[in-house]
This record gives structure tokens, sequence and C-alpha cells, in this order.
């Protein structure tokens, strides 16, 4: 499907792009549905942090919606240049939202007090968690996808920018 995004005469047809992100968002909805399921499966439930609270489940949806914005508005920006670029940018926004998603899941899912060294220690995994699957995300890729560098490490970046000033801004 990525590579439909040409039509013959190599100009961009937008209805396979909009087609193209709606899928990549369904699909990594499902994905961490899906990973989620396989934890509690396999028994490690005990070891994942509660499911969030209203609040903080709030907060968590508008952190990864201001992520998923910039990441497709940069997609269409890209789009001018070329279909590659386009999805070149949404790859490379989507690899920074999926791990930090996870990680602002576990962060925010903590709720009341609690003992400092069991903070510090869900900090430590969740951040080793993010980067194992950003490694993996970006691994996977630049292995399997042709993609435009400047695109991608430009919404990358900008993306990561977007997690951690709305981080700053959370009270």
């Amino acid at each position: 499907m990525l590579f439909e995004i040409f039509s013959k005469k190599n100009s961009l047809n937008k209805g396979l792009l909009a087609s193209l992100i709606a899928h990549a968002i369904s699909n990594c909805t499902n994905f961490i549905t899906s990973l989620y399921s396989s934890v509690i499966l396999l028994g490690f439930k005990e070891h994942m942090a509660a499911p969030p609270q209203p609040a903080e489940y709030k907060v968590v949806k508008r952190l990864i919606a201001s992520q998923l914005v910039v990441t497709f508005v940069l997609s269409l920006l890209f789009a001018s240049m070329s279909g590659r670029a386009a999805y070149s940018a949404m790859l490379g926004g989507l690899i920074a939202v999926i791990p930090n998603g996870v990680f602002a899941y576990r962060l925010f899912a903590r709720k009341g007090a609690q003992v400092a060294s069991k903070i510090v220690n869900a900090l430590y995994r969740g951040e080793a968690i993010k980067l194992l699957i950003t490694i993996l995300l970006l691994m996977l890729v630049f292995r399997f996808i042709p993609v435009a560098a400047l695109a991608f490490f430009t919404t990358y970046i900008l993306a990561l920018l977007v997690f951690w000033i709305f981080l700053l801004r959370v009270k």
C-alpha cells in the first residue's frame, strides 16, 4: 500500500495517503491493545502499571494526540515533495509516538503516594522499555522500508520535542 501512493504520472494520490495514515493509526492502536492483552494473558499483569485513571488518561490522550497532529501535519507538508517523503515523515513521527505513548501510559498510570524507590524504578523500567521499542522500530524501518532521511528525522525529532514540551506544561 505504501508504494500505491503514486499514480502512473508520479503524482501524489492524496486519497491513498489519507487511507494509509488512517490505516497506520488503526494498526498502532490494535498493536498496543494486543500487546497489553498479551502481557495480561502471559501473567505479567502484576508487573504492569494499573490502568490509568480518568484524569491521567486524559493527559496521555492529549499528549498522543498532540504528537499525532504534528506527525500528520508534517506528513502532509512533505507530501508536496514526494510520496516517499510523506510516508517517511509519518513513520518517523509514529516511531516517536508509539514508545512515548507506552512510557507516558506507564508514567501517568501511577496513582497516589508511593514509596520513592518504586517511583524511580518505574521510571527506569519505563524508559528502558521506551528505548527498546524505539530501537526495534528503527531497525525494522531501516531494514525493510526505503525512507527519505530528511522527512523521517525532521518529523521524528519534532514529535519528540512535542513530548518534552508537553510534559513541561503538565501541572
